[in-house]
């Protein structure tokens, strides 16, 4: 069976390639160096050993994935009636495509690929930069996206061939890293011309020494700033909705998500008032979910993703926050509250009216007592609290007096609405005040059913008066 022997020709000068290696070169054995482009390479031709590259290659096809397809099946054409000998740079496993490639064509072709060890850019890079494996090392491909990183240890990237691709990795890299964050470009580990140059990440595409032998190296993030660690749950959320995930997920819009959106937000509230912290917290990440979903399919649309969530409303905290991050004084709530709406009218370009800018999808009750409030911040407001009561009075004849389905809705708006001032001048939470009212029922109404259900009776069969007097017993009967 024909042969391909793949060996590398290590990280720079001859006298860091292994003697196998050098002996298969200078055996009269065909080679084919991938590149010409390599510390090495002079020695060898001085040497009088002979190769072709492939060099032209990478000029004729439009991806690295095509340069290095059309290499592995012109080794495996040309080892058909003989064997040969591929040369990589570095190691033959450590970040070489082409070598992935012709494993995986070779059996297909029934041609046998034998690999030999050598010394890797990996080894003087670590020496350099100080860097232990032991600790955690990311390699990543300099030709491919970066979806993902372990700020805890190490990223590096090598084989960053030109400042096109530098570019790239930087925008990359500053999806999860500081812009300031210092990163470092390593040209050449191990040859006669390494040299290392640190720099802040946004200016990494600025260098002038990227080429086949530039690698990118990035360090641990300090753990004050690595943001919480839900890589988990956006990597769970990528394969719901990628090709092999889960239906349902994959037939999903923000529409779609709506109700559960508020569903969950609301069982958030129901887990607040029953004081239940273990609720809580479950119920918190049901919520979370939501808000990664939508994430997920707003970056599948490249509308944004949840890194630009999380820093949208970082800056809108520190900017909303002049007290605390830019020595604004702020002595009480109250004189936060006011600054904070200035700014709010400043970031929308200033509004036409008081009330622009209310979410109109908030609960009736909520919606009304934030429209009051903004309304009473110019004085448009009741004097005292006899004010709301009077006006519910008032609307109430009104509503009693309405003599039409449609003229009764709006009356019933207005005491709806004059209640909620009401609730407002005693500082109380309309919302709240409801709900609890509406449990009391809740809680009163079971405790009927309880009471027909020890006496053998049915709500269904028993009078209005039966039922009130019921309706007394469990009054009294209340937790």
């Amino acid at each position: 069976m024909a042969k391909i022997v793949v060996v590398g020709l290590g990280p720079g000068s001859l006298g860091q390639m292994s003697l196998e290696t050098f002996d298969l070169l200078s055996s009269g054995i065909p080679v084919y160096l991938r590149t010409e482009i390599h510390p090495c390479v002079r020695e060898l031709r001085e040497r009088g050993v002979d190769f072709q590259t492939f060099d032209t290659v990478y000029g004729a096809e439009t991806s690295f994935e095509d340069v290095y397809r059309v290499i592995s099946k012109t080794l495996l054409a040309e080892a058909k009636g003989q064997d040969i000998l591929y040369a990589v740079p570095g190691h033959p496993r450590v970040a070489e495509q082409s070598v992935k490639i012709l494993l995986e064509l070779a059996p297909s072709e029934g041609v046998a690929v034998e690999v030999k060890s050598a010394m890797s850019f990996l080894d003087p890079l670590f020496t350099l930069l100080g860097i232990d494996p032991a600790d955690g090392v990311n390699l990543v491909d300099g030709a491919a996206a970066i979806e993902r990183v372990d700020y805890r240890c190490w990223t590096v990237i090598p084989q960053v061939y030109d400042r096109m691709l530098g570019s790239e990795r930087k925008l990359d890299l500053m999806a999860f890293y500081p812009d300031e964050f210092k990163v470092f470009i390593v040209q050449g580990a191990g040859s006669a011309e390494e040299r290392v140059e640190e720099v802040p990440l946004y200016q990494l595409d600025r260098s002038e020494r990227f080429n086949h032998l530039t690698s990118i190296a990035v360090p641990p993030l300090p753990a004050e700033l690595q943001p919480p660690d839900w890589e988990k749950l956006l990597e769970v959320m990528t394969q719901l909705r990628g090709k092999e995930g889960c239906p349902w997920d994959k037939e999903q819009t923000h529409l779609s998500l709506r109700p559960y959106l508020i569903e969950e937000t609301y069982e958030v509230l129901e887990a607040l008032d029953q004081e239940d912290m273990h609720k809580l917290c479950e119920e918190l990440g049901d919520l979370l979910l939501q808000i990664i979903f939508h994430a997920q399919l707003a970056q599948e649309r490249q509308d944004f993703n949840i890194r630009d969530v999380v820093r949208e409303i970082v800056e809108k905290l520190v900017r909303r926050h002049p007290h605390v991050f830019a020595g604004t004084k702020a002595d009480s709530a109250g004189e936060v509250v006011v600054n904070w709406e200035k700014i709010k009218a400043t970031e929308a370009g200033g509004r036409s009216s008081l009330l622009d800018g209310l979410t109109k999808g908030l609960p009736a009750l909520m919606y009304a007592l934030k429209v009051q409030s903004r309304a009473a911040k110019v004085g448009f407001d009741w004097p005292d609290q006899n004010g709301p009561v009077g006006k519910i009075e008032e609307e109430l004849k009104e509503f009693l007096e309405a003599d039409s389905p449609e003229h009764k809705t709006e009356e019933l708006g207005d005491i709806l609405f004059s209640v909620v001032n009401l609730a407002r001048f005693v500082d109380i939470d309309p919302e709240l005040a409801l709900r609890g009212t509406t449990d009391k029922f809740i809680e009163r109404f079971q405790l009927m059913e309880l009471h027909c259900r020890e006496k053998g009776l049915e709500l269904e069969q028993m009078s209005l008066q039966e039922l009130n007097n019921l309706w007394e017993i469990a009054k009294k009967h209340r937790k």
